[in-house]
């Protein structure tokens, strides 16, 4: 029962969608954060796309270590938007 919920050879996006969003993501949300532009709350908005995407990317790639590496990350993620949340 378990394993026919848990499928790997099932995919709803293809790996290379999921390269270009977490790729794509990233170096925009790096260059948010490395030029000082202000959108240091929408970095970390993409740094989150970049994870989810990295994340599902080595799940279909059965990459463990990646997949680990974007738990961390996401954790970092999640502690910027906490960080630099609006206050209106």
């Amino acid at each position: 029962m378990l394993s026919s919920v848990l499928r790997t050879d099932v995919r709803f996006v293809s790996n290379e969608l999921l390269e270009f969003v977490g790729f794509i993501t990233a170096v925009v949300a790096t260059a948010f954060m490395s030029f000082n532009t202000g959108y240091e709350f929408m970095a970390f908005v993409l740094y989150g796309v970049s994870n989810i995407a990295w994340f599902s990317y080595a799940l279909n790639a059965n990459a463990r270590w990646l997949l680990m590496q974007n738990v961390i990350f996401m954790v970092f993620t999640i502690n910027g938007l906490v960080n630099f949340w609006p206050t209106i």
